[in-house]
């Protein structure tokens, strides 16, 4: 066996994959759900991920490591400003605007430079413009989104850092109208959202979002392989909810809430003559650090199609989630929630969506709806919405649009919305949004 393979082997980069349990479980069908259990169990994942760490770093130590330059930062970003018309539910003597404005900006630093031997080395990071208050009800002191190196050779790439995990990174969703830059007024995973309680905070009582981000963007080592055939795969580990801190690593191994979270996906992109596809599916788990809860499972998949007709293009797609997480608040909740995960909750989420775009104009249709639960109350949302768009300039997107939404729970009432058990939205908005 050669040196690098003998390594590999101490690491348990070559697992055995005798024995497999082919039993049942709670694992989606598409995972190959006993082999990942098994990985799972045996604690061969992160070793796998290891293992290949080593296999990069073997082959960036092959050849003569010596940059031709430093790396060299460039500034990118996008930003979105959205004014809207809000005719919503309110409380028996509480009185909201129905006019308002909202903007949500990023501005990212990032860089590559390639080394003598062909490897391409790289760092990001991502600063949050509109996050200027470090307390109160809409404040957040977490002005940074990621900050993370990459390291690209034949094998693959490895991402180290405060970085989104493979099931995230490697999604699929319904498709939007803005056509060259981010759209922030959406109905899946709104960045601007404008249905709000009489307090002053956000309504969103289900987080309709399919996105598998419950990693978030905490500390961790992530491995994808070259694309093959169209078919990319990846696997990211978390040993511990670890950001914020500036050298230095929270270890502690005893508190309530989920660790050793492992991701696993596989996407693929590929294009047929006039028809474009991009799909994906990925699971993701963690354990329970002191026993308090059950151990986390989220899995999802997606797909859009898009056809390149003679005179218009056509895109449809959409995308599912499943967990065991729930949330913590029937008020608002911008994700399920790790220290809400039971086997007795079952959160469903699932959209869909369809696109027309002909030259700069875009039309779309959007759908999304989910369910999930808090301490023993069922919670239901849904939304839908209809957009036009036109695309001004390369990155330059403008977006009229209109939003329902709409809130149930089978106990209790909204008391900072509706003063009932249900509670409901609508919002006329036009968006300007750029990206670079």
């Amino acid at each position: 066996m050669s040196g690098l393979a003998s390594l590999l082997d101490r690491l348990g980069a070559i697992p055995d994959n005798s024995g497999m349990d082919m039993g049942g479980g709670r694992r989606p069908i598409w995972a190959g759900p006993m082999w990942l259990g098994r990985l799972e169990r045996e604690g061969h994942m992160k070793r796998l991920l290891l293992g290949t760490t080593a296999l990069i770093a073997a082959a960036a130590m092959a050849g003569t490591a010596q940059a031709a330059d430093k790396i060299r930062l460039s500034v990118s970003g996008y930003g979105n400003f959205a004014a809207a018309y809000v005719d919503q539910d309110v409380p028996a003597g509480s009185s909201l605007r129905e006019f308002g404005y909202a903007q949500e900006t990023e501005v990212h630093f990032k860089g590559t430079t390639t080394l003598d031997n062909g490897i391409v080395v790289g760092f990001r990071a991502e600063l949050e413009l509109d996050r200027d208050e470090t307390s109160g009800t809409l404040g957040s002191a977490d002005l940074i989104d990621e900050v993370y190196f990459h390291v690209t050779t034949g094998f693959g790439e490895i991402q180290v850092g405060s970085q989104d995990g493979i099931g995230d990174q490697f999604g699929v969703f319904s498709p939007i109208v803005s056509q060259t830059s981010n759209q922030g007024t959406r109905v899946n995973d709104s960045e601007i959202y404008f249905f709000q309680t009489n307090a002053g905070g956000k309504f969103r009582p289900v987080p309709l979002r399919t996105d598998l981000s419950l990693s978030d963007d905490n500390l961790k080592m992530i491995y994808m392989t070259p694309r093959l055939a169209g078919f990319q795969l990846g696997v990211s580990y978390m040993p511990e909810p670890t950001k914020g801190y500036s050298g230095f690593s929270d270890r502690r191994d005893n508190e309530s809430e989920q660790g050793d979270i492992l991701e696993a996906g596989v996407n693929y992109n590929g294009k047929f003559d006039m028809v474009s596809l991009k799909a994906y599916a990925a699971y993701v788990t963690g354990s329970s650090e002191n026993g308090t809860q059950d151990d986390l499972e989220d899995w999802g998949a997606g797909v859009q199609v898009k056809f390149a007709f003679e005179s218009f293009d056509l895109a449809i797609g959409g995308s599912y989630r499943d967990a065991n997480a729930g949330v913590t608040s029937t008020t608002s909740s911008d994700n399920l929630s790790v220290s809400a995960v039971d086997d007795n909750i079952d959160s469903e989420i699932w959209d869909a969506g369809v696109v027309v775009s002909s030259g700069p104009w875009s039309l779309g249709a959007n759908y999304i709806t989910g369910e999930t639960a808090d301490a023993g109350t069922n919670l239901e949302g849904t939304a839908w919405e209809v957009d036009l768009g036109y695309a001004m300039g390369p990155g330059i997107n403008l977006t009229l649009g209109y939003q329902n939404w709409n809130y149930e729970r089978d106990s209790g009432t909204f008391s900072t919305v509706s003063g009932t058990d249900e509670a409901d939205a609508d919002v006329v908005y036009l968006e300007f949004a750029f990206s670079t």
